[in-house]
């Protein structure tokens, strides 16, 4: 492993520690809207990862949920999410997960997320495959959409989207879920236990991180005009490959 996924995934770790110690426990402190809101723990945990990488690599960019951009000019670009699924969270519930990504010039080349309540480490780095726990993981060979599970979420704006999947995807597929947390759902996808995931409206650090472990999983990655996807779309839709086409397709009918 470099040194740079070395780094991820101790502060991935520390990070997650903060939020086990958090759990149940962490207090609101602000709302960006109804779903969107911030705890104690989301500030503790983001501080703690970006310390741990800045005694590393002072010199590289960030790109934080919480505290924004900090940019010093860097081809290299730290994306962070110090809690992604806070409202699970804080509700105490456990499909919640932390995000970190390196970016080189826009483009994800490491990728690390940890679920603390399960502890389960996804990471991958450019071209070198998708790993949970040290153990290399693929995306799920289902071929049938009737047997597929497929995750999605309301999203920053209002729930049209959600309703629209449901209409269209629901009568053809096994069942489809709502955890939460994009890192919760990109990994499933990874691991082989669901066959997609799609999402109409989604910023850089919900998705760098596990967008490439998805990717190094055998996985595909396009937006909702079918273009593939890149870290500037708010759009996506995340498969095991098989699929994709007949999901795009259904989506857009």
């Amino acid at each position: 492993m470099s040194k740079e996924l070395d780094v991820a995934i101790e502060a991935a770790k520390a990070a997650g520690k903060i939020l086990m110690q958090n759990f149940r426990k962490s207090k609101v402190v602000s709302k960006k809207t109804t779903r969107d809101i911030v705890t104690t723990a989301d500030l503790e945990s983001e501080r703690t990862i970006v310390n741990i990488i800045k005694e590393n690599f002072p010199e590289h960019d960030f790109l934080m949920e919480e505290s924004g951009e900090q940019d010093q000019d860097s081809d290299y670009q730290w994306i962070i999410d110090p809690i992604d699924g806070t409202s699970v969270f804080a509700a105490g519930l456990t499909s919640f997960g932390i995000s970190i990504a390196l970016t080189f010039k826009s483009e994800p080349i490491l990728g690390v997320t940890f679920k603390p309540f399960f502890k389960e480490l996804f990471f991958a780095e450019k071209g070198k495959g998708a790993f949970l726990n040290n153990v290399r993981i693929s995306v799920s060979s289902e071929e049938k959409l009737e047997n597929s599970f497929i995750n999605c979420d309301w999203g920053h704006k209002e729930g049209q989207h959600f309703i629209t999947v449901l209409e269209k995807l629901l009568p053809l597929v096994r069942y489809i879920q709502m955890p939460g947390s994009a890192v919760v759902d990109l990994t499933n996808v990874a691991c082989g236990r669901t066959q997609a995931f799609v999402h109409n409206d989604l910023r850089p650090w919900d998705l760098a991180a596990g967008a490439l472990i998805v990717r190094e999983a055998g996985g595909k990655l396009t937006n909702f005009n079918g273009e593939q996807w890149r870290l500037k779309d708010r759009t996506i839709i995340a498969s095991n490959g098989l699929l994709h086409r007949k999901i795009l397709k259904e989506l857009n009918r």
